[in-house]
C-alpha cells in the first residue's frame, strides 16, 4: 500500500485543493485522480466509482468529496479487494 504523501493521486488532489478556482467549481462533488491526473467528478460517489473503475479497472485511484472544511480522508478503491 502507499503511504498518502507519496500517492501521486493524492498530492495532485492536495495541490488542487489550495487552488481557489478550482476548489470553487468542484466543491461539494467528488473527485477522483487516477495518474496524478483528475478523470472525472460527480455529486454522486457511487455513479462515479462505476463509470470510472470502468474505464481504468486495475490502476490505483484517489476519491474525495471536495471540502476543505472535512477532516482529511483517504479513499484509495482498488479492484484486489472485493
Amino acid at each position: 500500500m502507499v503511504e498518502a504523501e507519496k500517492d501521486p493521486n493524492y498530492i495532485a488532489y492536495q495541490s488542487l485543493l489550495k487552488q481557489d478556482d478550482w476548489y470553487n467549481r468542484h466543491k461539494g462533488q467528488y473527485v477522483i485522480f487516477v495518474d496524478g491526473k483528475l478523470v472525472d467528478q460527480d455529486h454522486d460517489k457511487k455513479t462515479l466509482l462505476e463509470r470510472v473503475n470502468e474505464i481504468y479497472k486495475e490502476k490505483p485511484k484517489f476519491c474525495e468529496k471536495v471540502d476543505r472544511t472535512r477532516p482529511r480522508a483517504i479513499d484509495i478503491p482498488t479492484p484486489f479487494l472485493d
